[in-house]
């Protein structure tokens, strides 16, 4: 059997001391920030479930079954949806509204598209808007 140089041996015990540190770091930023040292303090990393927002026209629309980085981020975030026989709105929903309610309209405050149920009149914004 061939026995390794000595720069060769260095080189092996330096790549395995650097790996060593580089994972104590991690570990140490992980127990710091208290996520558990599994999951990966650089959630860039991290695969990421399937869908995106899309720039169609005018609007921006979450397309469930796409992947790749979105195209536009939409005014306000939200969907409407069935609940039992009501419908209402759900801000953190994503995809095509399942209803459409018989009073409220969206209100500009701020930065951000609102839905106001007990308000009427024309809409003043529009949430699937991109940014």
């Amino acid at each position: 059997m061939k026995s390794l140089s000595r720069r060769a041996l260095l080189s092996l015990a330096f790549a395995a001391s650097a790996t060593a540190a580089g994972m104590m770091v991690e570990a140490r930023g992980a127990a710091a920030s208290g996520t558990p040292a599994s999951v990966p303090a650089d959630r860039s990393r991290v695969a990421q479930a399937p869908g995106r927002y899309k720039k169609i026209g005018n609007a921006c629309v979450w397309t469930a079954n796409d992947s790749g980085p979105n195209q536009c981020t939409p005014l306000s975030e939200g969907r409407f949806r069935r609940d039992g026989r009501a419908c209402v709105w759900d801000a953190a929903g994503r995809g095509p509204n399942q209803c459409r309610p018989t009073s409220g309209r969206f209100k500009k405050e701020g930065n951000t598209c609102v839905w106001n149920s007990a308000d009427t009149g024309r809409n003043q914004c529009d949430p699937r808007q991109p940014k």
